[in-house]
This record gives structure tokens, C-alpha cells and sequence, in this order.
């Protein structure tokens, strides 16, 4: 199993090894072409941090979702939880709100196409051609801007130059079976046509003691059709339909410290060491999407290029958990999550001289959510209450917790140019800017908990007050509009073709919103929230050496991160002069929601990334990503009562992990007229990383994995088979970490798993 670093990413076709070698000529590394700038770029060419993995690459390291690429990326980080609370983090910029009137601060694009929530962003990967991870903020030339950097999937283009298809089936470990592949060609003489699907499943990979189920288990069906239509040499049309449909179960959370829910868990039956969980329910995960979109690309006769880029899709996830892993304190968290977006994208590039190009757009986003969340008791510490629908209906008065619901809308239109002047043969400038308007209404509904006797000193609990009903025309409603300027400008150069040195300076920016479940009235029509902005400072280098076998690139940063938006579930805070921070957590409280601007950060670090082909067959390649971060944050608004002044607290920044490495050896062995052989072993190491602002143990651990994998491919290169392991030593680790009233709760990353492919490729 391979590392994704950017040795792999070269992709040389195998049999070239050995014609090579009979030429005794000196192999080289690849181009890597890049569409960071929104054209075909040579990546030592952009003077932009990204990362670039093409499908090949993802084949054979078997990486099929976020989590699996995030480990061979410098300074990203990602943290699944559900269907609709992943985590994306890159150079420690994220976010954790999943409201309905809150998005991501790592924007993921597929095929243009922005994908801008906690809840729709993550899906898995297929028919990729290539995956670019852009680091550092991201608005002169993307749609929609992005605060900490963006994430951009290309599929695999239909073909108009004849028939090409590709079959790829798994078995592995858990039972798990992967069947994905395409078929592409021309059905007219201008139109060409492309077919794709991937299904994945799973057993569970971790046992639940009490209900002797097995938990993690997951079924994916995911299908893309295309059409692409060029009616001339300077116009194509592309369409694309797709659909996908995700069902997990129980992802298994398990209590961490020895504190709180921990005795009670030890006391079932729960072990880490053993992956023994012990939730008194089966929770269940569904999510699907529907996305279409269509692309128009054509060429000026004065050697301009426009291109029109429509998106529209609906995502729908609903999702259900216990919160804290043991019986005794069994509250479900039920959400349903929907969301509408259309968006609209105009472009116009031009190569106004030989040394001045330029791209300019217009970006329109009209983005609809709507968010239920209920928390319901199931026989909470013995008390025999189970209120969980259809036990009760949701929003019943008598529900024992209660719950909420928001609609919100988001419209924004922005306006972006991103120049290259070279004005002289060493040295050019590069400056844009954006200017974008964003208007975002929301109506919240609250469902509190009645007056149950069978749970005293609960009243309320997390939402503590009923208001409105969105069903009959009432709820709250807030509106916010936000208007921005993001520049741009780096100076680069280039003494020799292969050396490129930069500095730059650009403005992220992320739109203000509400924050998600206000427990009365009053919160709901103060829940808006600033936007946070990142002034960014970066220099960095990319270069070739020694006859282009040895590829160095690096990133040195300083981000100056304004207004951050943070949102904190857990017990609110008491003073307490005698604690070391001042403050101490209130017993009495299991939790609340509050989003607010909570304070700022300062982000220095450094990313380097190098490939270095040792030999003719042995390729060397790894990554590693400092973090050092200093945020000021201020708890005054965690208080159970006022205290009177600012609780301004320094902590790291959320999922920020201080040290980040991958390590990637791959080797390839001609066979001559028997094929060839490729040998694999990859390891990736992270520290820990802190998952709540408040709570110094609630951290998300570090973990050195190990993967390795063999391959034989025919001397056709029209098949290939492999055998291969991830995370071979099993290490244990969580990857996701919350804090609730009674601790700190977490889910385990996968086991070692280990299985077999075969792909077979026509072309």
C-alpha cells in the first residue's frame, strides 16, 4: 500500500523500465500537470503548496475516501464522525460546526462543482483522474473562496480517441468487496460517451459486547453517466449525471479518560486494547447525493477562452448515535440533514501578451439546508424512559430531551481575477483579487423537553425552551449579509528552468452565518456569527536536480487568523479562583451548543515534499509538515452565569498536529516477456492532536502506520494483480474526539485489514 507523496504520482508506465535500460539512458521523473490555476500547468511551475495524486496512484494505495489521502498529505488533516460531521483541516484552519447556517473552511470541488458543508463534502472517491490538495487560502481563481484551502477532484474525461475502459474488483479482510470501473467512447462522430460505478462494503471491524453486533460496517453504491459533445475544434460541451447512496452502522464510540462514562464502559465488558465497544443501540448512517452538471468550454478566435460551469445537487443525510458509548447514559443524537445548491460559474482566460495571462470570473451560489437534531433518552441511567421516535414522535412537548430545527439559505455572487505578468525572463508577478457578497437567512425552530418526572434536575437539558414551528409558518429568523476584498500578490522567481522561488502574500476569507441548536428564543435570534478571515504570508521553492531524478518542494507560512468561528459541545464552565485557569467545568451540565467568534490564532509552519528516483527501478519519496499554533480564545461565553470579564485562554488550534510525515519506497523489477513486479511499503506518522479548546484530554492520539503491497502487472499492462495491507502492525488510535458532560468520547480508526485486487485496463 502505497504512499500518495508525489514519487507515485508520476505514473511511467512500467515497460518503460526496461527499454530504458537497454537505451542506457537515465530515467527521469515525470511532468506533473496541475489545473490548480484553472488551466494545465506544469506543477513545478505554480507558485501555489498543492499536493497532486492521480488515479493511478489512488488505485493502487487503495485510497477511496478523505481519510486514507489525508495521511500522505503535509498539513491536512481529516476527522470522520458520521455521515454529516467530518472534519476537514488544512495547516490547522477548520471547522466544527455542522449547523445549517455554517460551511467549511476547506472547500472540495468535483469537476468544478462547489461542495461547501461539513455534512456533503466528504464523499468517497471513483472515476478520479486526479485529486489536487491546495494548501492555504484559496479565492482568485475557485468559484467559491475558501479560508483554509481546497480540495479539487477531477474525474476521468470521456473519450472521443476510441474505446477505453477499465474493470478494478476487491476482497479483503471484514469481508470487504470493492467492485468499480468505466467504459468510454465515441457513439457519434462529435459525441462521446462515458459510463462509471464503484460499489464498496464491509463488515463491521469492531464488536459491540451488549448487543453481539459488529459495528463500522458500511455499503456504498455510487454511478456517473457523461456525455461530451465538441461540435468543433474549439467547443466542448460536457454533461454530467451522478448519483451515490451510503449506508454505515454504528461507528462504535467509545469513552477514553479514566474519568466520567470510562468505569462504566470497563465495567460492560469494553476494551480499546480489544476493540470492544459497548453501545446499548445499533445506530445507523444513510447519506446519498444527486448531482448534475453541465460545462461549456470554448475558444475565442482572438485566443480567449470562456467556459460557463452550472452545478446542481441535492444531498440528504440521516444519521443516529449514541453519544457516550455506555448504558447507563444512553443519549441518542438523532440528525437529518438536507441540502439544495445551485451555483453558477462564468470564466473568461486570455494570454492578453506573450508575457501577461489572465483569468477572470463571476461565481453565483444559491445554497438551501435544512437540519432537524433531536436527543432523545433511552432508559438514562436506569430511569426506564425511552423516547425515541416512533416511541414518541419528534417534536412531541413530552419529549424527555427535546431537539431543534433550522432552514437556512445562503445567496452569494462574487466577482475574481488571478494575472501572470513575466516582465523580465527570471522574474514575474502573479495578483488577483475577490470581491464577494453573501447574504445567509435562517428560521430556527426549538423542541424542548417537558416536565418528566422520571428525569428530575434535567429540565431542558441541552434545548431548554420551545419556540416557533417551521411546519406552521413561525420560528425565529436572522439575517446577516457579509461583504469582502481578498487580494492576491506573489513574486516569483525562476534563475534557472528548474528552480522556482516565491513569496506571497494573500487574504482568505470564510462568510459569517448562525451557529446551530440555540436552546431558547432569545439565542435563536442572537446566533450570527462573524466571518473569520486569514491573512496569509508564504515563501517557498520548487525544484528539479540532478538531471530531474530528484524533485524538492517546499513551503515556509505565517497565517494571522482573525474571528475564528468555533463551536464547542460540552459542559459549561464555573468560576473557580482556585483552578489553575480559573474556571473549573459545572457537574451539573451534560452539555450545550455555542458557536461563536472566539478569539484569533497565529500559524507558523513549514511543508516539504520530495521524490528522488535512487535508482532505474527504486523510487524514493516523502512528506513532512510543521505546526505551530498559538490561539487566544476566549470563554466568557461558556459560563454557566457571566463571570464579569474575559476568560482569554492560549491554547493550539483543533486538529492541528505539530509533526506530520510519510515515508514511501517503491521498487519495480522488469520481468522481461513475464510482465513486471512492483514492491511497495509505505509509513505515515502523525502527533496528536487536540480536539477541544477547553478540555486538555480530549485529544485525538498519534500513530505511526505501516502499509505495504506487491503487484504483478502483465507485459500488455492490461492487467494487474495485487496483494496488499493497511495499517499492518494494528495500531489503535482514535480519529475522532468529542467531549460531552460525562468525558471525553471517541471512535477507533480501522484495524489492520489486508486483501487482494485485480484490475484489468483496455485502452
Amino acid at each position: 500500500m502505497g504512499s500518495c507523496t508525489i514519487a507515485m504520482i508520476s505514473g511511467t508506465p512500467l515497460s518503460s523500465l526496461a527499454q530504458d535500460a537497454a537505451a542506457n539512458e537515465r530515467r527521469q521523473l515525470d511532468e506533473i500537470i496541475v489545473t490548480a490555476e484553472r488551466k494545465s500547468s506544469n506543477l513545478q511551475d505554480v507558485a501555489i503548496a498543492v499536493t497532486a495524486v492521480n488515479g493511478e496512484t489512488l488505485d493502487r494505495a487503495g485510497i477511496s475516501n478523505p481519510l486514507e489521502l489525508s495521511v500522505n498529505v503535509p498539513g491536512f488533516t481529516f476527522a470522520p464522525f458520521g455521515a454529516g460531521q467530518s472534519i476537514f483541516s488544512l495547516r490547522g484552519i477548520s471547522s466544527n460546526d455542522d449547523g445549517a447556517g455554517t460551511e467549511n473552511s476547506v472547500a472540495v470541488f468535483l469537476d468544478d462543482i462547489y461542495f461547501g458543508r461539513v455534512s456533503n463534502s466528504a464523499f468517497e472517491f471513483f472515476d478520479v483522474e486526479q485529486i489536487e490538495v491546495l494548501r492555504g487560502p484559496q479565492g482568485t481563481q475557485f468559484g467559491r473562496n475558501a479560508i483554509g484551502g481546497a480540495i479539487n477532484i477531477t474525474s476521468t474525461k470521456p473519450s472521443l480517441d476510441g474505446v477505453k475502459a477499465k474493470a478494478r474488483a476487491t476482497i479483503g479482510r471484514f469481508s470487504q468487496q470493492e467492485l468499480g470501473g468505466y467504459v468510454t467512447g465515441p457513439i457519434l462522430p462529435d459525441v462521446a460517451a462515458k459510463i462509471s460505478f464503484a460499489t464498496r462494503s464491509r463488515d463491521g471491524v469492531q464488536t459491540n459486547i451488549l448487543t453481539g453486533n459488529d459495528t463500522k460496517d458500511f455499503d456504498s453504491e455510487s454511478f456517473r453517466a457523461q456525455l461530451l459533445w465538441a461540435p468543433t475544434d474549439s467547443t466542448e460541451v460536457t454533461l454530467t449525471a451522478g448519483i451515490s447512496d451510503e449506508e454505515g452502522g454504528d461507528n462504535g464510540r467509545i469513552p477514553l479518560g479514566t474519568a466520567g462514562v470510562r468505569p462504566f464502559f470497563d465495567g460492560a465488558g469494553g476494551s480499546i486494547e480489544d476493540r470492544i465497544s459497548t453501545n446499548p443501540q445499533e445506530g445507523f448512517s444513510d447519506r446519498s447525493a444527486d448531482i448534475f452538471s453541465l460545462k461549456i468550454d470554448h475558444q475565442l478566435e482572438n485566443g480567449g477562452r470562456i467556459k460557463s460551469i452550472t452545478g446542481y445537487y441535492e444531498t440528504r443525510a440521516d444519521w443516529e448515535f449514541d453519544s457516550a458509548g455506555v448504558p447507563e447514559v444512553n443519549v441518542v443524537d438523532d440528525i437529518l440533514d438536507g441540502t439544495d445548491a445551485f451555483t453558477q460559474e462564468f470564466q473568461y482566460s486570455h494570454n492578453i501578451t506573450d508575457n501577461i495571462d489572465l483569468l477572470a470570473g463571476l461565481f453565483y451560489l444559491n445554497e438551501q439546508t435544512d437540519r432537524s437534531e433531536f436527543f432523545r433518552f433511552v432508559n438514562f441511567f436506569g430511569t426506564g424512559v425511552d423516547d425515541r421516535s416512533p416511541v414518541r414522535p419528534a417534536g412531541d412537548p413530552d419529549d424527555a430531551i427535546g431537539g431543534y430545527r433550522q432552514i437556512n439559505e445562503t445567496n452569494s455572487i462574487a466577482g475574481f481575477f488571478h494575472a501572470n505578468w513575466q516582465f523580465t525572463d527570471t522574474l514575474s508577478l502573479t495578483a488577483g483579487a475577490r470581491l464577494t457578497h453573501d447574504d445567509k437567512t435562517i428560521v430556527s425552530s426549538g423542541f424542548a423537553s417537558g416536565e418528566d418526572p422520571t428525569t428530575p434536575g434535567l429540565p431542558g437539558f441541552i434545548i431548554n425552551e420551545s419556540f416557533g414551528n417551521i411546519d406552521t409558518g413561525a420560528g425565529i429568523e436572522a439575517s446577516e449579509s457579509f461583504t469582502d476584498f481578498s487580494p492576491k500578490i506573489s513574486l516569483n522567481w525562476t534563475p534557472t528552468d528548474d528552480l522556482l522561488i516565491y513569496g506571497g502574500y494573500s487574504r482568505g476569507y470564510k462568510a459569517g452565518g448562525f451557529g446551530a441548536a440555540p436552546p431558547n428564543e432569545t439565542a435563536a435570534t442572537e446566533i450570527g456569527i462573524d466571518p473569520e478571515t486569514a491573512n496569509s504570508y508564504e515563501v517557498g521553492f520548487k525544484g528539479q536536480f540532478f538531471e530531474n531524478t530528484v524533485r524538492l518542494n517546499a513551503a515556509a507560512f505565517y497565517l494571522d487568523y482573525q474571528d475564528l468561528q468555533l463551536q464547542r459541545f460540552g459542559p459549561s464552565l464555573i468560576a473557580d479562583a482556585d483552578a489553575a485557569d480559573g474556571f473549573t467545568l459545572d457537574p451539573t451540565s451534560f452539555g450545550f451548543f455555542s458557536t461563536i467568534n472566539a478569539g484569533d490564532a497565529d500559524v507558523y509552519g513549514f511543508e516539504g515534499e520530495f521524490d528522488w528516483l535512487l535508482t532505474e527501478n527504486l523510487t524514493l519519496s516523502g512528506t513532512y509538515a510543521f505546526l505551530d499554533t498559538e490561539a487566544n480564545i476566549n470563554f466568557r461565553e461558556f459560563f454557566t452565569d457571566d463571570p464579569g470579564q474575559d476568560f482569554v485562554i492560549q491554547e493550539e488550534l483543533n486538529r492541528a498536529p505539530r509533526h506530520k510525515v510519510s515515508l514511501d519506497a517503491q521498487y519495480e523489477q522488469p520481468l522481461g516477456d513475464k510482465g513486471s513486479l512492483l514492491l511497495n511499503g509505505s509509513y505515515q506518522y502523525s502527533s496528536e492532536r487536540r480536539a477541544d479548546f477547553v478540555d486538555n484530554d480530549t485529544i485525538e492520539g498519534a500513530y505511526d502506520l505501516f502499509n505495504a503491497s506487491v503487484s504483478w502487472i502483465t507485459p500488455e499492462e492490461d492487467w494487474e494483480f495485487q496483494l496488499w495491507g493497511k495499517n499492518l502492525t494494528d495500531e489503535r488510535y482514535f480519529q475522532h474526539v468529542y467531549v460531552i458532560g460525562p468525558g471525553q468520547i471517541g471512535t477507533l480508526a480501522d484495524p489492520a485489514t489486508y486483501g487482494a485486487t485485480i484490475q484489468w485496463n483496455f485502452d
